[in-house]
């Protein structure tokens, strides 16, 4: 079971105005964009360094995860610009939406075990989708690689 609420932390001014205090909140996970990835004829879910569900407030901030990263790699060298390419047509992601947490987990193979996808020019943590996920996959925005 994927966790349903997350932590957000917002900075407020005190009543002085002269300083600042951040406060966390738990929120209800919904409304988001994420990362779908392909590997072959499977689907995954992309997930973070901790294994959590990769997951961003706007379609624009999603792409620019992977379009900000190709680009930093391509104009530093040509070793990591071709590694950064190599991994993007290995995994082939697309960035999709959801209202909810509880519509991702219809889309995931039953039990829910996390991986790592390898390969030369990187890994990627994800987790299996079903057959319900082709569509969503299909409808997904591909992130530019130019």
């Amino acid at each position: 079971m994927l966790k349903k609420t997350t932590k957000v932390s917002n900075t407020v001014n005190n009543t002085d105005e002269t300083s600042q205090k951040t406060e966390e909140q738990e929120v209800p996970v919904t409304n988001f964009f994420t990362a779908m990835v392909s590997n072959g004829n499977e689907i995954y879910l992309m997930l973070q360094e901790d294994f959590a569900v990769a997951a961003w407030k706007s379609e624009y901030d999603a792409m620019q995860y992977f379009e900000k990263g190709y680009r930093e790699a391509h104009v530093s060298s040509y070793e990591r610009s071709m590694s950064a390419c190599i991994h993007m047509v290995t995994f082939r992601p697309v960035i999709v939406h959801f209202d909810s947490i509880e519509e991702v987990e219809e889309m995931l193979e039953k039990p829910m075990i996390p991986a790592t996808l390898s390969n030369v020019a990187g890994r990627m943590n994800v987790i299996a989708c079903n057959e319900k996920a082709s569509s969503k996959y299909e409808k997904g925005r591909t992130p530019s690689l130019v």
